[in-house]
């Protein structure tokens, strides 16, 4: 290894972060198109039915904003002690003809069947017209709530405009996914050197890699849970730290031994577990639907554009510096990304409404987490087939690719005998058009999606099946054999890049399926998928340790693709089953 070093010096050669800042800026600059408005509560009226006597109570969970004197004094016992509330009002009402308001939209989603449409007004309306008739009106937000209180009713013409501090929000989660795919993927390239350094098997690479997969899918579900329940910003930044450390950390612990390396590596994986299931509850917050396609996509570029960092920058690391410096370059990166996530980075939009006056906020955020655990419906999970078709094509999408970050640069240096820089650099092409067609993919899905020419089911079904075939069908090429490396380049970019769609299937569908259990759902997901992803990842190891077979790695990987495909366009169905 002592050929591989040199004496530091300036490095000229492409710099992860400042292409990641690039590209967060041009993201920035082609997407916003939306401004902000004031989030308003629903006040909604309830109607006797048949005689019956108003139901005060019938709308459950009720809370009331702390200007609203008149309101404040009725007993909800219902009421969530976290649910928020704000000055600007919303009114909702069964016959649109109260207080001379007029009619607007008929909401098609309401938690009561009491009213069936709704009307927009002012505080300076509705505060006289709840106090005219305070028993027959209740008050609920309509900003998101914790996971423990009771969604609003809102109508697609309702839906808010994106704040402008989103924007800045989704410039540094976009900039976060590129380092947490650069970290992970650096050791794809790396561990050609580390194989020659400490005599590495092909299985003993098969586990380092998949030790990571399973640290990932240890922590996966319980960082669902806090981003869902406590704060997503927060638990990103201790992810981001903590694997940031165990980045920096890596070549000491593979000097010490094999089991401290993987012990390092299980440690990195699960503190990037969080970063996915945090920056979905982030958008579920501050982006409506109608884009979230497209805001899921231009994250998933960010991946993309991190394994593409990867493999350019790494060869050219190793090279100039040793693999060692390797890990501590791209650990110091998430470091300085914490600098600018922690000051600039925001919760909620600043809309968000204040807690209550006089509502004592649940102490201590194992509480929280705690309450948050007993309240997910877990039996409505299990028994979602909706779920379970976001499941099986995750574990599908997962296996797949796994296989190929894991083993793409060893392929091309095993069956073409390249060396570390050409391998690398034949690994490039597939993320390139990986990012481009992620982005399309979510502009399509929102398209059609808005313009109601066919379901969002249908949408879903589309990309997501095509995201599963076209990748079964390249594997199915290769593993019948190609003949040079730009010919097998050729299948892998094709393969890759039909895969990103899916950044308008599973990966949107669990914003389809729930507001309130957004982190959780996909953590719930992506917990399985790992262990399917580190599974592939391993076994392709052992594959190639006793027969040296990849036709048998390839034709797996086709099988795989080919039932997840199937098992969504049977099961799935875009609707709120959780909320």
């Amino acid at each position: 290894m002592a050929t591989m070093r040199c004496k530091r010096r300036r490095i000229s050669t492409i710099c992860p972060a400042a292409a990641g800042a690039t590209a967060a800026a041009f993201l920035i600059a082609t997407t916003r198109a939306f401004v902000y408005q004031p989030q308003r509560l629903h006040v909604t009226q309830h109607v006797p039915v048949r005689g019956s006597s108003p139901d005060w109570t019938a709308m459950g969970r009720t809370c009331v904003g702390k200007n609203l004197p008149s309101c404040q004094s009725r007993e909800f016992p219902e009421c969530s002690l976290r649910t928020r509330g704000s000055t600007g009002l919303t009114c909702s009402s069964r016959s649109g003809g109260a207080a001379g308001i007029p009619l607007r939209n008929r909401a098609p989603r309401c938690p009561s069947p009491t009213f069936a449409s709704s009307f927009s007004c002012h505080d300076a309306i509705c505060k006289p017209l709840l106090s005219l008739s305070p028993a027959s009106f209740s008050i609920v937000p309509s900003s998101r709530l914790y996971a423990s209180s009771l969604p609003s009713p809102k109508t697609d013409e309702e839906e808010e405009p994106v704040p402008p501090d989103a924007w800045r929000l989704l410039a540094l989660s976009f900039l976060c996914m590129i380092i947490c795919s650069l970290d992970r993927v650096a050791m794809s390239v790396a561990i050609l050197p580390m194989s020659l350094e400490f005599g590495f098997s092909e299985t003993t690479k098969g586990a380092v890699s998949s030790v990571f997969s399973l640290g990932y899918m240890s922590s996966m579900l319980p960082a669902g849970i806090l981003a869902t329940s406590y704060s997503p910003k927060n638990v990103l930044t201790l992810g981001v730290a903590l694997w940031s450390l165990a980045q920096i950390l890596s070549p000491s612990a593979a000097h010490v031994g094999l089991t401290s390396l993987l012990l390092c590596r299980f440690a990195m994986g699960a503190a990037e577990a969080v970063a996915t299931p945090t920056v979905q509850s982030l958008v579920g917050n501050w982006f409506p639907s109608s884009i979230r396609s497209r805001v899921i996509s231009l994250l998933a570029s960010g991946l993309n554009l991190g394994v593409l960092l990867a493999y350019l920058a790494s060869p050219t690391l190793i090279r100039l510096t040793s693999w060692e410096d390797l890990f501590r370059i791209y650990g110091g990166l998430g470091l300085l990304w914490l600098a600018l996530w922690i000051p600039f980075a925001a919760e909620k939009p600043p809309s968000s409404p204040a807690p209550l006056e006089g509502v004592e906020e649940v102490p201590g955020a194992l509480r929280q987490v705690w309450e948050s655990l007993v309240s997910v419906p877990w039996k409505d999970f299990v028994s979602s087939p909706a779920l379970w078709a976001v499941t099986f094509a995750h574990m599908a999408h997962n296996y797949g690719l796994y296989v190929l970050l894991a083993w793409l640069p060893t392929y091309f240096s095993q069956t073409y005998g390249l060396d570390l820089k050409q391998s690398s650099v034949l690994s490039v092409a597939p993320w390139i058009a990986a990012a481009i067609v992620s982005n399309l993919a979510g502009w399509g899905a929102d398209t059609l999606i808005n313009s109601e020419v066919v379901t969002k089911t249908t949408v879903r079904k589309l990309f997501q099946c095509s995201a599963l075939l076209i990748p079964a069908a390249c594997m199915t090429a290769l593993a019948l054999g190609t003949h040079t490396p730009a010919e097998a380049q050729a299948i892998f970019t094709l393969s890759v890049a039909a895969g990103s769609m899916s950044s308008a299937g599973f990966a949107t569908a669990t914003q389809d399926l729930a507001d309130k259990y957004i982190g959780i759902t996909y953590g719930a997901t992506s917990a399985l998928s790992v262990i399917v992803g580190s599974l592939g990842t391993f076994g392709t190891g052992m594959i190639l340790d006793y027969s040296h077979e990849w036709p048998w790695v390839f034709g797996i990987a086709a099988g795989v693709y080919a039932t997840g495909a199937l098992a969504f366009a049977q099961l799935y169905k875009a609707e709120k089953v959780f909320d």
